[in-house]
């Protein structure tokens, strides 16, 4: 299962486009991540991937079908989503936030299953929140609402990943756990794409690296190439000196 996003273009005004003629694929058992300067249509894009947003022009292909013809029922079961913020005042616990990833597998009277009570489980175990389970999520820190956030995505088994923001609110300690998780996630077939502003050390975890600018992609490819001295004083207006070896980042500095 993969998505692609062909030559979108999209605007909350329509005359003043957000996107410009974006076209990126997410490929099963990689991990790309999007960077670039805030405003510059990361998360929009990501919206328009899992239908939540229609572009004014192109379309977003999740499989075979038009996202566009889809219900959001239909999407839930091919793509999940780790939205940037998920407001903290609901009145639910930590497994009941999860169980409401398992909502489009739910039979036709919206009934729990004792599978959908073991899947829950066991992605509060994966994401080390179980614990957490019966507390309120209204009660969680931060960090700890990203941790049951993510287990909710995990919790729908869909093939597509899209995350916007995931190491938001974590410490250094759970962004690495983060980061190794995506890996796993494609290691079993999943195809992941994260919004990330870190360029330190998300982009050791990461396939493919995107570099946009003012609603376009201006570089796309392996993280050294992409995340380049050049590349990035280009699109976040700062004078940058990066090395990299090996995916790795051994030097940096900006100014």
């Amino acid at each position: 299962m993969n998505v692609r996003a062909e030559n979108i273009t999209f605007g909350y005004d329509p005359a003043e486009p957000v996107l410009r003629n974006v076209t990126l694929e997410v490929v099963p058992g990689r991990v790309t991540a999007l960077f670039g300067p805030n405003g510059c249509g990361k998360s929009t894009l990501l919206r328009c991937m899992n239908g939540s947003l229609r572009p004014q022009s192109g379309r977003v292909m999740i499989g075979d079908g038009c996202a566009g013809d889809m219900t959001p029922c239909e999407v839930a079961r091919q793509v999940a989503v780790v939205p940037q913020e998920t407001p903290p005042d609901v009145p639910f616990t930590a497994a009941e936030m999860v169980m409401l990833g398992r909502y489009a597998r739910w039979d036709a009277w919206g009934q729990e299953s004792p599978e959908d009570c073991e899947v829950v489980r066991a992605c509060l175990e994966r994401m080390n929140v179980a614990d957490l389970a019966d507390r309120p999520f209204s009660h969680l820190s931060g960090g700890e609402r990203q941790r049951v956030v993510i287990a909710r995505a995990l919790a729908q088994q869909s093939q597509v990943l899209l995350m916007d923001e995931p190491a938001l609110h974590l410490d250094i300690a759970h962004q690495l756990e983060l980061y190794r998780l995506v890996r796993e996630l494609a290691a079993e077939g999943q195809a992941v794409l994260m919004v990330c502003h870190d360029v330190f050390l998300g982009p050791m975890f990461v396939d493919t690296a995107v570099l946009m600018s003012g609603g376009n992609i201006v570089a796309l490819g392996p993280p050294g190439d992409v995340l380049s001295s050049k590349n990035l004083s280009a699109a976040f207006g700062v004078s940058a000196s990066i090395a990299w070896t090996d995916a790795r980042l051994v030097r940096a500095a900006f100014s």
